[in-house]
This record gives C-alpha cells, sequence and structure tokens, in this order.
C-alpha cells in the first residue's frame, strides 16, 4: 500500500465511553448465560441456537422427526437450516420424553456454560408453551446453585421444590408461563394447597422419603395425562457427597413415581457417579 493511503487510528472512542449497543448487548447475554429464573421464553427463543454439531446421522434425525407428533414435526421440518427451530438434540429429548415409559432417568451432560440449563429450559418453557403435544410434561426446576448451602438438607431441598412449583405451577414470577396466568395442566387450587401445606411443616421434613412423597403429591394434582417431570439443575455446584445424595434421590423419585427425572451435570461428575451407583441411576 503507498505510503500517502496509510491512516492514522482514530482514538476518539478510545476513552471510558461505553458502546450504548454492546452495552444493551451485554445486558441480554447476561439474561441468558448467568443463572436467572425470571428468564422469560421469549428471551430463550431469541438466543437459543439450535444447529449445532451433533454426533447424530442425518438418517437418524429423519427417523425422529418421523416419530414425533404433528406440531413439533413442523418446528423441525418447516425452516431453513439456519432458522431450525428442533434439530437433532431436541428431538432425542422429546423422544424420549414422548416414548420411553421405563428408565426414565435422563442424565444431561456438558461443561460449565455449554448450556444444559438453557436447553432443558428452551424445551420444557418455550417449546412446551407453543406445542400441545409437550402441555402435559410440567417441569419443576430444582436449581440447586439456589439452594442455601452447599451441604443442603431434605428441608432446603424441598423448599426449592415448593418454590419451583410457585413458580411454574401458578405462574406467582413473571416468565414463569407465557401469560402470568396458572399453568393449565394442574389443578391450581390444589396445588396452592399443597403449597402451603409443605411451607408449614418447613423443617420438620428431614428424610429423602419426605421428599418422595411430596413429588407423589404433587401428581395427584395435575390434570389427566399431566405430569411432573422432575429436573435437579446444577447438581456438581454441591459438594460431592451431596451429589451422591442427589443422584440417588432422583433414582428413588423415579422408581416410586415412575415420572421422568432429569440430572444435569459436568462429564467429569457423571462418571463419577455412575461408577458410584455401578451403573444405576443414568440412561
Amino acid at each position: 500500500m503507498p505510503q500517502g493511503t496509510l491512516r492514522r487510528v482514530s482514538r476518539r472512542t478510545s476513552g471510558p465511553k461505553r458502546s450504548n449497543f454492546f452495552a444493551v448487548l451485554e445486558t441480554r447475554l447476561n439474561e441468558v448465560l448467568i443463572e436467572n429464573t425470571e428468564l422469560s421464553s421469549a428471551a430463550l427463543e431469541e438466543f437459543y441456537v439450535c444447529k449445532r454439531l451433533v454426533a447424530v446421522p442425518p438418517d437418524n434425525r429423519d427417523a425422529l422427526v418421523r416419530r414425533v407428533p404433528e406440531d413439533i414435526r413442523a418446528l423441525a421440518e418447516g425452516f431453513s437450516d439456519q432458522d431450525a427451530r428442533v434439530d437433532a438434540l431436541e428431538l432425542d429429548f422429546i423422544d424420549f420424553l414422548l416414548t420411553y415409559k421405563a428408565n426414565r432417568i435422563l442424565s444431561v451432560i456438558g461443561s460449565v456454560g455449554v448450556g444444559k440449563t438453557t436447553f432443558l429450559r428452551y424445551v420444557l418453557r418455550s417449546l412446551r408453551a407453543e406445542c400441545v403435544s409437550l402441555r402435559p410434561y410440567v417441569p419443576v426446576f430444582i436449581n440447586c446453585v439456589a439452594l442455601a448451602s452447599p451441604h443442603p438438607n431434605y428441608s432446603d431441598l424441598l423448599f426449592e421444590i415448593v418454590g419451583s412449583i410457585e413458580h411454574v405451577f401458578l405462574g406467582k414470577k413473571s416468565g414463569a408461563t407465557t401469560n402470568g396466568t396458572p399453568d393449565p395442566a394442574i389443578d391450581a387450587e390444589k396445588t396452592q394447597s399443597l403449597s402451603l401445606e409443605y411451607r408449614q411443616l418447613g423443617s420438620s421434613l428431614r428424610s429423602a422419603s419426605d421428599i418422595v412423597e411430596f413429588v407423589q403429591r404433587l401428581t395427584q394434582v395435575c390434570q389427566a395425562g399431566c405430569e411432573p417431570v422432575v429436573i435437579f439443575d446444577n447438581v456438581d455446584q454441591l459438594k460431592p457427597e451431596v451429589v451422591a445424595d442427589i443422584v440417588a434421590l432422583a433414582r428413588s423419585v423415579h422408581l416410586r413415581t415412575g415420572l421422568c427425572v432429569i440430572t444435569a451435570m459436568r462429564p467429569a461428575t457423571h462418571s463419577t457417579q455412575v461408577e458410584l451407583q455401578r451403573g444405576n441411576g443414568a440412561f
């Protein structure tokens, strides 16, 4: 390049002044990437990336598309590759929910920040809000990051579960449902009564069987054909001995209730638990 065409880099924007665009972008990215129970379904859909590298051959994806109901198939087939709303990972998870009737303990594995929580919320909140075939599966998120201690007791777990059903089932906080109203899959009055009963019991609940009993009673407030999906999220944020207790509790909840139970954790934590449990408690 001739010397006469060289230009000095402008320093007019090198000071502390921030770009308004990046200030807004940073806020929205934080809403998605940092744990935030107030995140709305609209925000999830805006940032969730469906089309990504997966270890699923195209013919397997096509087979899954043929197995899922029409409303989900439309989201997988009705868009270009760049705009796909449902792809291989979503299809596999949805197929698990709809098809598997035994051994319904699912481990969602991924490194920190890879999007395990976003994936689960995208399917069980955003897609569920618009797909009739997913409406029977009401998510109950137990966020282990939100627990008051890295050594939580069963009362702490119950407090988080009760808060989750009030958030998702009863729509007590913004973003819990698409319109801020109780979830139609449950009996709101019975759910409110159950929630108040267990809040009053508080610290008197001291065993895993109390949690299992609560989940059993939770199934009774669901409308016919509907069921809770119990999700233990961010499990590996707890101490190793507590993680083992959570995995055992997840297996017990499934065996006692037959419900789908999901645990989300890092690969190393999952491998350790599979070894400790001799392969039980993970699908």
